[in-house]
């Protein structure tokens, strides 16, 4: 029997985040982290509810919570009582932990034996942070997927001419000591959204915490100190990195990224679904089917595991 519920779990730092939460009395829970920009859990309310009912079919759990970097700017409740100022406004991409934690958290409270975290988008790049941190969890994470995680940093940094871009991220750089919390002018930014100097500082920066995917420079980075997908390679659980074959996010094409992937991470499983776009439009249920089943067959057996 499938029951919704909305509830607001609380972050580490007190922030109180909303959530849809699927309840079948399974002992796993899946765990959606949804991406920036203009994402929430309610704006791909399909997604969601196919995620929910799939996961409950089968026995799972399952939780779609907003995080921090909802919307582009949100205000958020706390357990103090103040009022916390989010979204990809003025997200950076250490604060997940915080969310990330106190999900995982709420979810040992719950009863839940062990989770499985999935993130679109950015989300893909926040779960990569969380894992790969030396953050410690209450529950044992038991695999990731990881659905359209883009070159979020090339596609920022595509959008200035060269001597114009080195010029803003060390503008940036340097409102990071007086101002970082204060929203970047027009002409300093050509999106279509506000954004604060910390948050476009770390969206500019090569080898950043927003860096998990660097499509474009990969394949000119061998014998470099810094290794692309080294957070990617660091994590023990495992991993399936799933796109739909028309995705703009990772700026080449896809298969050539998946190979270009799995050249650095060669445990990673890989799925291209031929026809869909960046957030799997129309292909909703055929990627959440896809998901639920991997799970099963890959996650089922980790909750004996040491917790991450």
């Amino acid at each position: 029997m499938s029951e919704l519920r909305h509830i607001l779990v609380q972050a580490d730092d007190g922030v109180l985040l909303p959530a849809l939460w699927y309840v079948a009395g399974g002992t796993q829970v899946v765990i959606y982290v949804h991406g920036a920009g203009s994402s929430s859990i309610i704006r791909s309310p399909h997604m969601t509810d196919t995620f929910g009912r799939l996961c409950n079919q089968h026995g799972l759990d399952f939780i779609a919570f907003n995080n921090r970097g909802a919307g582009y700017m949100t205000k958020f409740d706390t357990v103090q009582g103040q009022s916390y100022m989010g979204g990809m406004a003025y997200e950076v991409i250490r604060d997940f932990v915080y969310d990330l934690s106190g999900v995982i958290k709420w979810a040992a409270q719950s009863g839940y034996e062990s989770a499985v975290l999935v993130g679109h988008s950015t989300g893909a790049n926040k779960i990569v942070y969380g894992l790969s941190s030396r953050a410690t969890y209450a529950l044992p994470v038991a695999g990731a997927v990881l659905l359209s995680g883009g070159d979020d940093v090339a596609l920022q940094r595509s959008r200035y001419a060269a001597d114009t871009r080195e010029q803003i991220i060390q503008i940036s750089k340097e409102k990071q000591r007086s101002s970082p919390h204060r929203l970047v002018p027009p002409e300093y930014f050509p999106g279509d959204h506000p954004i604060s100097w910390r948050s476009l500082y770390e969206l500019l920066s090569e080898n950043g915490d927003y860096d998990m995917f660097p499509f474009k420079r990969a394949p000119y980075a061998k014998g470099q100190v810094i290794m692309p997908f080294r957070q990617l390679k660091s994590i023990q659980q495992p991993v399936l990195l799933a796109y739909g074959s028309e995705d703009f996010g990772t700026i080449i094409p896809v298969r050539q990224a998946l190979g270009l992937v799995t050249g650095y991470v060669p445990s990673l499983d890989t799925y291209e679904l031929m026809g869909a776009d960046h957030n799997f439009t129309g292909f909703e249920k055929n990627i959440v089917q896809y998901i639920v089943a991997w799970i099963m067959k890959r996650c089922g057996d980790y909750p004996s595991a040491v917790a991450s």
